[in-house]
């Protein structure tokens, strides 16, 4: 990850963009590696994108208005409402920004490095059912007093390190936590669902990651071993963090970009933010409004916007 840890002179970046999208681009790699480079210079975001014969996964930075002509001209290539678009403002704690964009071919959206046979039988499996920040924080509500139900963390052991999330304890129980995996890369998932899957086949598995790319191919992996009941946070930790900043995950959001991890005071400042920006942009929308009918009455630029009462008594003094 190139980012540049200076606070002065760092290029100009507003927030980060972070999405994935499954799409057969078989024979089309090289052509939308080109067009993600054009692009990403025209409106200078910087980041890492990849690019598969299943789709893309990529994380920008960049102004907000250049963010969001990357989206509109992504949507118009590959539909509206497909990309689960993902925004977060850069924390004012957080000076650094990326510095080089990179667009590279890859082989998999993520890397489960599998065997033919065991790749065929994944692709084979459906994905796990998508539960929105409030259905899953209902489901962990409805977990602290089910011992069937398993949930699992998809990350990493250092991400796990930094926040995970814990439900349910009271004065009679201690909380719950997720299981951790305890794997270095997200080709060491096939190992612990391969050892753990004949356990969790009678379970309600609810798995989780940082954004939800991770868990489309896990899930699926989990699947392809006979355990049929499996449930994604869709959006992952950023997802439910926007909603619960202080719900049932604690700790830091470990992600993969400038900010490092996300904690809840990061997220209700952004949400804090955006509030601001929204009334700063109503209010310069009823000054544009003001403006459009001062044009349609064709007043001339030197004249001051004044009542018919004040207009008449002007006028009178002039003659």
């Amino acid at each position: 990850m190139s980012v540049d840890g200076k606070g002065s002179g760092a290029r100009e970046a507003d927030s980060v963009l972070l999405y994935y999208h499954y799409v057969n681009l078989e024979g089309k790699l090289e052509a939308t590696k080109d067009q993600q480079q054009v692009w990403c210079k025209e409106l200078d975001l910087m980041g890492r994108i990849r690019i598969t014969p299943e789709g893309l996964n990529g994380t920008l930075d960049g102004i907000d208005s250049n963010l969001r002509q990357y989206t509109e001209r992504m949507d118009a290539t590959y539909g509206n409402n497909l990309i689960d678009w993902k925004w977060a403002a850069y924390p004012e704690r957080c000076t650094r920004r990326f510095i080089s964009v990179s667009v590279k071919i890859k082989d998999e959206v993520v890397g489960m490095v599998l065997s033919e046979e065991d790749r065929k039988k994944m692709l084979e499996a459906p994905a796990a059912k998508h539960l929105s920040a409030e259905e899953w924080h209902e489901a962990l509500e409805q977990a602290s007093k089910d011992d069937n139900t398993v949930l699992l963390d998809v990350r990493n052991y250092y991400e796990t390190r930094v926040g995970r999330f814990i439900y349910g304890g009271d004065d009679k129980a201690e909380p719950k936590q997720a299981v951790d995996p305890f794997t270095r890369s997200f080709s060491d998932f096939k190992y612990f669902a391969d050892r753990e899957a004949e356990g969790y086949k009678d379970k309600k598995v609810l798995m989780y990651c940082t954004g939800g790319v991770r868990c489309e191919r896990a899930s699926q992996y989990l699947k392809s071993k006979g355990v049929s009941n499996v449930y994604q946070l869709y959006g992952g930790i950023h997802a439910y963090q926007e909603r619960f900043p202080r719900g049932f995950f604690k700790g830091k959001n470990f992600v993969y970009d400038p900010r490092v991890a996300v904690g809840a005071a990061d997220v209700e400042a952004q949400q804090s933010r955006k509030g601001n920006v929204a009334e700063i942009n109503g209010v310069l929308q009823q000054l544009k409004t003001v403006q459009d009918e001062v044009r349609l009455m064709q007043i001339p630029p030197s004249s001051s916007v004044q009542c018919h009462d004040c207009a008449r008594r002007r006028q009178h003094r002039k003659t």
